[in-house]
């Protein structure tokens, strides 16, 4: 079955994610689900010139004064693609509205809650409006509190195609991922190369209306020279080099071998 339309905006979205390069490249609390966005930032921008989409790109981010993001809104040719707005509890974020076009959250498209274990997110629903459950989601983690694994299973076959899977996530000392592998051990991806510099995506959560986990380069603390994506069919190997430059000690441009250029903003208290 196809994927409804929204759904090809994110597929665009994905190609872009996957690799370290473009946005996401995606202390023991630090590594812990609560969701926090670095607390330099009140408001950030990103835009970015790609041949994907053909227009510019821009997504805005709006954060409270406890520096939690409470509204994303993603641009394409100046004009809104969706926008995400979010509810907290306890300092962790326990659900999230998309919402397409000009529509606001009272008239949202998908919706997602998230549970917790004390203080680590351990699963999540999403749902098609109000009340159409299309994929749940598990996580299990480490020692450390850094996030182990992903699983995802689909309730909806009609609405999503995907086949249930299992992602399972390895770290360097510096708490970065270095790779992901499904349930077999077969390699998704690696990233290497890593700078000695902060993620600015750092535990910033990404595909809000989908799962939370999708991109995986918001679980390293640094960001990522080299990424390799595994073709699960072809085998092949896509090869992503990134530079990056820095204002501020945080991100303020990013460009990859793979075409995508990047400038992130910011305004910091």
């Amino acid at each position: 079955m196809h994927k409804p339309a929204y759904m090809h905006i994110k597929l665009i979205h994905l190609l872009l994610f996957c690799c370290p390069l473009w946005f996401f490249c995606c202390k023991k609390q630090a590594l812990q689900k609560k969701i926090i966005a670095p607390a330099c930032y009140d408001f950030m921008v990103a835009d970015s010139n790609t041949t994907i989409p053909t227009a510019p790109y821009q997504e805005f981010f709006y954060f409270n004064t406890e520096h939690k993001l409470i509204k994303h809104t993603a641009y394409s040719g100046g004009v809104i693609g969706w926008s995400d707005t979010f509810a907290y509890d306890h300092g962790h974020v326990v659900k999230s509205w998309m919402s397409l076009g000009n529509n606001s959250s009272a008239n949202y498209y998908t919706r997602s809650e998230y549970d917790y274990t004390d203080t680590l997110m351990t699963a999540s629903r999403y749902y098609a409006g109000a009340n159409t459950l299309i994929v749940n989601s598990y996580y299990t983690y480490d020692d450390k509190g850094r996030l182990a694994s992903y699983s995802q299973h689909s309730d909806n076959t009609s609405l999503q195609a995907d086949q249930d899977y299992t992602y399972n996530l390895t770290y360097d000392n510096n708490d970065n991922v270095t790779q992901i592998a499904d349930a077999s051990g077969t390699l998704v991806a690696t990233y290497s190369n890593f700078d000695d510099k902060p993620n600015y995506s750092y535990k910033l959560p990404f595909d809000y209306a989908y799962d939370i986990f999708s991109y995986f380069n918001a679980f390293s603390k640094h960001n990522a020279g080299t990424s390799n994506s595994y073709n699960s069919y072809s085998h092949a190997v896509t090869t992503t080099n990134n530079t990056y430059t820095y204002a501020n000690g945080t991100v303020s441009t990013i460009n990859s071998s793979a075409g995508v250029f990047v400038t992130v903003r910011s305004l910091c208290k």
